[in-house]
């Protein structure tokens, strides 16, 4: 390896050195995020509590707790249309909207209410 190194450019060398340096960095941020981990771990237990239940919750810097936010529900693209207005359309999720629960109270299903792909 001695003669390997020698023989290589200054520009090889410093590339090199550039890839240990980055493969140094990465190792010890792996080591220590095991060691925080496995500390956390430890804590939570030793609390009475396992990690994924506290790893919600943020605590501000007067001790006061709080519930992260949840992610913002995806739109959906909408399944059922108004049998009389095309611009009213609903997804199918949630509480059904008053024209749907019309349209089934009269005898109709919610088949016909389908959009229709053409």
């Amino acid at each position: 390896m001695k003669r390997g190194l020698n023989a290589m450019t200054l520009k090889q060398l410093k590339k090199h050195s550039e890839i240990v340096q980055n493969l140094i960095e990465t190792k010890t941020r792996t080591q220590r995020i095991q060691a925080a981990a496995t500390e956390a771990h430890r804590v939570a237990e030793k609390h009475g509590f396992k990690l994924s239940e506290l790893a919600n919750v943020s605590v501000d810097m007067k001790g006061t707790m709080r519930r992260k936010a949840a992610k913002p529900a995806r739109k959906v693209a909408p399944k059922y249309q108004h049998p009389n207005d095309e611009n009213i359309k609903w997804s199918g999720r949630g509480r059904k909207p008053l024209w749907v629960v019309s349209h089934l109270d009269g005898g109709g299903s919610m088949e016909d209410l389908q959009i229709r792909v053409s």
